[in-house]
């Protein structure tokens, strides 16, 4: 089974919303892994990105710094989140899909 992954330091999902959109459209990746959001998980908008076939998302969020996120055609579950530097951002996300772990 082919699977197909892309990852993005996106800086500021919520500006480049379209760019996401037009990226899941051309490239449709099976997970689309993204750095730098600059958004909390509630503010990402995660209703277009459903309707064009990927609902499922784990994320940690962190308003105008870091921010990660993992869009998800296949249900993700969160596996874990690290702060490697002590400093309290949102740099790092795990989650499980099936027997595969990713991390953005």
């Amino acid at each position: 089974m082919a699977f197909t992954l892309a990852t993005w330091n996106i800086n500021s999902v919520r500006l480049r919303e379209e760019l996401v959109q037009k990226l899941l459209k051309e490239e449709a990746p099976d997970v689309l892994c993204l750095q730098e959001c600059k958004s909390p998980v509630d503010k990402i908008p995660t209703e277009g990105f459903a309707d064009l076939g990927y609902p499922h998302m784990v994320a940690r969020g962190q308003k105008g710094y870091n921010g990660v996120a993992i869009l998800s055609r296949l249900p993700i579950e969160e596996a874990g989140a690290e702060d490697f530097a002590s400093l309290g951002h949102a740099r790092h996300i795990a989650g499980r899909l099936g027997k595969w772990r990713d991390h953005s």
